[in-house]
């Protein structure tokens, strides 16, 4: 085989390979130009912007309110048990030393 096939022909199998990733890049390019436009169109404006934010303001109020009311319920009721009963659960030790009896194991 002679030197100048085998340079002609990794010229054209690279000549086809750049032809390929061009047309890809140029379809990938059209259809995310079409997808911007469909995009910007469906667009809210400010108007409805305002409205939505507007919207997630007065819930953010209500469930603030709700977790108030629910805070104050729990220390009434934490109130009107008796002693001794109200006891917080207990806390899991998580910084105790490995050999020091303090890891909440009864056989130690």
């Amino acid at each position: 085989m002679e030197p100048t096939s085998v340079l002609l022909g990794v010229l054209l199998a690279s000549t086809k390979a750049l032809a390929l990733v061009a047309v890809g890049f140029g379809i990938a390019w059209w259809r995310g130009r079409a997808r911007i436009r469909e995009l910007e169109a469906a667009r809210p404006s400010g108007q409805e912007l305002d409205e939505r934010l507007g919207r997630v303001e007065n819930s953010l109020d209500y469930i603030t309110s709700t977790l108030e009311r629910l805070g104050s319920s729990q220390d009434d009721l934490r109130r009107q048990l008796p002693p001794g009963t109200a006891s917080p659960a207990p806390r899991l030790q998580r910084d105790a030393e490995p050999g020091s009896g303090a890891s909440g194991n009864p056989s130690s």
